[in-house]
């Protein structure tokens, strides 16, 4: 689990089990169980748009956005900069979370070389 906040100063508790996991495929297609299939694709897939992610997201937290009367279209603009930034890496937190050790492990060291990746493209980019 990790706590979130968003662009409204709103927190979130992200948590991922496997009625969360049939929520989002059944909203999106996409299958969170699956992320370390197909050398992450799935990961990178959500990960990579910013609006996928956050629906993702939504359908992840939509009981807490329910009952906080929070409705998607709010839900979807508080999402910007930094809480998205803060939200991707709860979101993979919990998603490591939900998988077991060893999996766990593998999304963990995974997602470290995304961001180093990232990191690296950024600093380059800033010195180009």
């Amino acid at each position: 689990m990790a706590l979130v906040r968003d662009g409204a100063n709103r927190e979130w508790l992200v948590s991922i089990n496997l009625g969360t996991v049939k929520r989002v495929k059944d909203a999106t297609g996409h299958n969170l169980a699956a992320v370390l299939d197909n050398r992450f694709a799935a990961l990178a897939t959500i990960t990579s748009d910013m609006l996928e992610f956050v629906n993702v997201l939504w359908w992840i937290l939509e009981p807490q956005a329910t009952a906080k009367g929070v409705t998607q279209e709010a839900f979807l603009e508080s999402w910007a900069g930094e809480s998205i930034d803060s939200a991707l890496t709860g979101f993979v937190e919990a998603l490591g979370d939900f998988f077991p050790p060893r999996q766990r492990s593998i999304l963990q060291a995974t997602w470290t070389k995304v961001r180093t990746s990232t990191d690296r493209m950024a600093a380059k980019a800033v010195l180009e």
